[in-house]
């Protein structure tokens, strides 16, 4: 990505580097097509592409890599595309591992177009050399009603970063996110009460987003 200019300072955070969040872009467009072996053709060109288009004017300038003030509808729209690439992604090619969501969480969403609950979706920024980069990491956590299976879905667009974390809980869990990202992450679902703006304080290298990718895995350490 070579139109994409990373700042010099890099703060180093458990063994990854964040950047500040400046950067310089060309203005280029950017098409990015994942192709899978999920979605049927109606679908595919009924109300999947309605969510596409929706987001489109939204996902472009931060693909590019341009501050962008995200209003609370848009968080919404964002979210909900966000979630429709999380869902695809699993039947990708690449993919061997079994799907987190169900069929049934799969069809509300198809009915309601809504993130199932307990979803929470997260943007950042990314200035690494990656045009295209997704990760899947599932994991066992452990929260107040026991221990919980968790998803996270991740990928870069350009200089954009989504994030979709899911979990299965019999009861409501508190699932901490680790506090080296601090200022690294937006969350747009459930959406914020006012706007927010694209990029936050600090955007992604390679390593960093791995490490993002991954923060789910091991919960921080508690502090002494």
């Amino acid at each position: 990505f070579s139109d994409l200019k990373p700042p010099g300072t890099l703060v180093r955070t458990e063994g990854a580097h964040i950047n500040v969040r400046r950067w310089v872009t060309t203005g280029k467009r950017i098409e990015i097509v994942a192709r899978g072996r999920g979605p049927c053709e109606s679908c595919n060109n009924g109300w999947m592409s309605r969510i596409e288009g929706a987001a489109k004017p939204h996902l472009l300038p931060m693909i590019l890599g341009q501050e962008v003030v995200i209003p609370v509808p848009a968080q919404r729209t964002v979210a909900i595309w966000a979630v429709l690439k999380a869902m695809t992604f699993e039947f990708t090619s690449a993919s061997t591992r079994h799907p987190f969501f169900s069929t049934e969480e799969r069809k509300v969403f198809s009915d309601t177009q809504l993130p199932p609950p307990p979803v929470q979706v997260f943007l950042a920024g990314y200035v690494g050399s990656c045009a295209v980069w997704a990760r899947g990491s599932a994991t066992n956590l452990t929260g107040p009603s026991g221990v919980v299976s968790a998803y996270a879905s991740t990928a870069s667009f350009g200089a954009l970063v989504f994030q979709v974390f899911s979990l299965r809980a019999r009861a409501p869990a508190a699932i901490p996110v680790a506090d080296s990202f601090d200022g690294a992450d937006i969350r747009i679902w459930p959406p914020q009460a006012k706007p927010v703006v694209w990029p936050p304080d600090f955007v992604l290298d390679q390593p960093a987003l791995v490490s993002f990718a991954t923060r789910w895995a091991t919960p921080p350490a508690a502090e002494v």
